[in-house]
């Protein structure tokens, strides 16, 4: 039997009783286990190097954004922030990456 259920449906199970009264469970829908990809060793490091990507790309994002709006409200406007423009995407950058101490300790 074929069943349609949303993804946050974990399991269903129809408990019915057998004729001494007994009550009788019966799974219709189960999760399919899914094998890990990639070495224990590397799972250790992937999470700490996905964290600097993540926050490298929230760097480049809030830059481009700012470096945008500052060409807009002036003529050659980048030039003029460009310090002011650098410490702020780093800041939300750092702030996004936390973590780049632990890709220092998986590495050594």
């Amino acid at each position: 039997m074929s069943l349609r259920l949303p993804e946050s449906v974990r399991s269903v199970i129809v408990l019915r009783p057998d004729p001494s009264g007994q009550m009788i469970s019966t799974t219709l829908h189960e999760p399919e286990k899914k094998k890990a990809k990639g070495s224990k060793r590397m799972r250790a490091m992937e999470r700490p190097v996905v964290n600097t990507a993540k926050g490298l790309r929230e760097f480049a994002n809030a830059y481009l954004d700012r470096h945008d709006r500052s060409n807009e409200k002036k003529k050659n406007g980048w030039v003029r922030d460009l310090g002011y423009n650098l410490y702020k995407a780093d800041m939300k950058g750092m702030k996004k990456l936390r973590v780049m101490d632990n890709v220092v300790r998986v590495f050594m």
